[in-house]
């Protein structure tokens, strides 16, 4: 699912998009953005973890689990080692520049 949206105010503005879906059974989940990365100043997921919490997935690293979220030209990634996180629910949004 995508849903796009748009702030204007003066002679800027910022669009968000947002997607959801499954991570993967393992490693990572990689979802398309189809943005121009250069124009992306952030782009937030979260995860619903198998105990029913939301995680966001920015960069953490406790030794026992590692989360993080990334992009790169044509793909956000969401990168989990835990099976807490594997198989669940994500939700992310992209804020960027039109």
């Amino acid at each position: 699912m995508d849903v796009a949206g748009d702030i204007a105010t003066g002679g800027g503005s910022i669009k968000w998009k947002t997607y959801t879906g499954t991570t993967a059974s393992s490693g990572n989940k990689t979802v398309a953005h189809g943005l121009t990365a250069s124009k992306v100043i952030s782009i937030n997921c979260s995860v619903i973890g198998t105990d029913n919490n939301y995680y966001n997935m920015t960069y953490f690293s406790s030794g026992i689990v590692d989360a993080r979220t990334y992009w790169n030209s044509s793909n956000i990634i969401i990168y989990t080692s835990d099976a807490i996180f594997q198989s669940r629910t994500y939700r992310c949004i992209a804020i960027y520049i039109p």
